[in-house]
């Protein structure tokens, strides 16, 4: 299961958004002498520091990076093509929140990454109060994140289908591989097989 929604969400929304993280890294890295970089990324920190306003203005940009990690969760939640996935509302909540805190995780790694840095600077400059601002911000983007995923997957908006909705509220156990899209590839005693889920769990393989 992981590794289905690993490449439905992060591996397609790393691909998608090359062309963003492309000009991301012109800008931060691309502009400035590679002898020159410490030394930008670290006046850049320590404005983020000393400048509550840049540090708010950064704190702003973080937020827009999650809801565009957000919109794209949410629409791929909605494709037709994806709609096995709600067969997940079967799962208990606590399992659910973990596949999505997970993926919440790796999509926002580019904040978190960054924000680490952030904090270890400003724990050498003893800038505890900004450290604190920081560490708390990015882990609450990360999981009121995931809570939002969650919540979307137990309430799906209207037109997405009949199937999805019965899905989403149904509070039963569900074996994993019932949420298996169709020809999802397995392997068994180290020997890759091409299987066909149905939804009542059942796998027919050859």
């Amino acid at each position: 299961m992981k590794v289905i929604l690993n490449k439905i969400f992060v591996r397609e929304f790393y691909r998608r958004q090359s062309g963003f993280f492309l000009f991301i890294f012109l800008v931060f890295f691309g502009v400035i002498a590679p002898s020159m970089q410490l030394a930008y990324h670290y006046a850049l920190i320590l404005g983020m520091l000393q400048a509550p306003a840049f540090l708010a203005l950064v704190g702003l940009a973080w937020l827009g990076y999650a809801e565009k990690c957000h919109r794209f969760v949410t629409d791929s939640l909605a494709a037709p093509e994806y709609g096995f996935l709600y067969k997940l509302a079967g799962l208990p909540r606590g399992r659910i929140y973990g596949h999505f805190l997970r993926i919440q995780v790796l999509l926002l790694l580019p904040v978190w990454g960054y924000a680490l840095i952030v904090a270890a600077v400003g724990w050498h400059r003893r800038s505890y109060g900004a450290v604190l601002w920081v560490m708390l911000y990015v882990a609450l983007l990360i999981l009121l994140g995931a809570a939002r995923y969650a919540w979307r997957l137990a309430h799906p908006a209207r037109g997405q289908g009949v199937a999805s909705t019965r899905a989403s509220s149904s509070r039963r156990n569900v074996a994993y591989w019932s949420v298996l899209p169709m020809g999802y590839c397995s392997t068994v005693a180290g020997r890759w097989r091409t299987c066909q889920c149905a939804g009542t769990g059942r796998c027919r393989c050859r």
